[in-house]
């Protein structure tokens, strides 16, 4: 009965791997999230790691997410390993933003984002790059143990 299963979970898990996928793009220039980025619709996290991951990135690419993100569609932990070019990825809430961007969740014995062997991602929690106020806070909510909500290595 186990080996019965275990071909369905294979195909189901296909499935869903080759739905989620976003196109590769070549980027530059400025990005709203949630929003369209070369193509493709992009509204959380999430979607922008699996975007970056496959892509090109040519100066710098600044993706400002507005006060309508919410977190509820994530999925933890979100990785991102990197992407081609040598350009810099600059991820920050919109310059609108007044009440903080909230990433919140509860990933099994994980970080809610993970940075490891990345170079060249910035988050600047401050509307627009600009000021001091940081109006975007990650909070790890894992009941059982202490993960923290970035892990870099």
């Amino acid at each position: 009965m186990k080996l019965r299963n275990t071909p369905v979970f294979f195909v189901t898990t296909f499935i869903v791997f080759f739905a989620g996928q976003l196109k590769a793009a070549n980027l530059s220039g400025t990005y709203s999230i949630p929003g369209t980025v070369a193509g493709n619709t992009v509204n959380n996290l999430t979607q922008l790691a699996t975007l970056l991951n496959a892509s090109t990135v040519n100066g710098t690419v600044i993706f400002e997410f507005s006060s309508s993100y919410t977190s509820a569609a994530e999925s933890y932990p979100i990785i991102f390993i990197g992407y081609s070019g040598t350009g810099n990825v600059v991820i920050r809430p919109d310059a609108s933003v007044s009440t903080a961007l909230n990433t919140s969740g509860s990933p099994a014995s994980n970080a809610l984002v993970d940075l490891s062997g990345v170079k060249n991602i910035t988050f600047d929690g401050r509307p627009g790059g600009a000021g001091s106020a940081a109006k975007w806070q990650f909070q790890n909510t894992a009941s059982s143990g202490s993960y923290p909500a970035f892990v870099f290595i």
